[in-house]
């Protein structure tokens, strides 16, 4: 059996609170997630690396065609709308409109961001266990 010495010890315990000061330090800068995409993926990590990784899910899922796609329909609608409807509609109902029309953009996106930070996970975990 390996006994560490004191000497070794010491310098462990530095290195251990140095490192749990470093986290701190991150978590607490960390941008807070929107409700909208905390995943239950995303429970057993950090602060910090939650926000990076969706971070990092929602670049890639703004490139997505179906999150783009639903972008321009949204759009496209809430304009046609704007113009088609009778002058009495586009104070209340025009808004209502709106916001019905873009809630299926931001249902795609989550789900798309959802699928990336997935993604994203289990190649982080594929390149620990090589």
């Amino acid at each position: 059996m390996v006994v560490k010495e004191p000497v070794e010890l010491a310098a462990d315990a530095v290195i251990d609170h140095a490192r749990a000061e470093a986290d701190a330090r991150k978590n607490a800068s960390a941008r807070r997630l929107p409700l909208l995409y905390r995943f239950d993926e995303l429970r057993g990590l950090e602060p910090w690396q939650q926000a990076r990784i969706v971070q990092q899910g929602g670049a890639l899922a703004n490139r997505d065609i179906s999150v783009v796609a639903s972008c321009f329909v949204g759009l496209t609608l809430i304009v046609v709308a704007a113009f088609v409807s009778p002058p009495w509609f586009h104070d209340s109902g025009l808004a209502v409109s709106a916001l019905l029309l873009v809630l299926p953009f931001i249902l795609i996106r989550r789900a798309r961001v959802r699928h990336h930070v997935r993604q994203l996970l289990r190649s982080e975990k594929q390149g620990e266990q090589s």
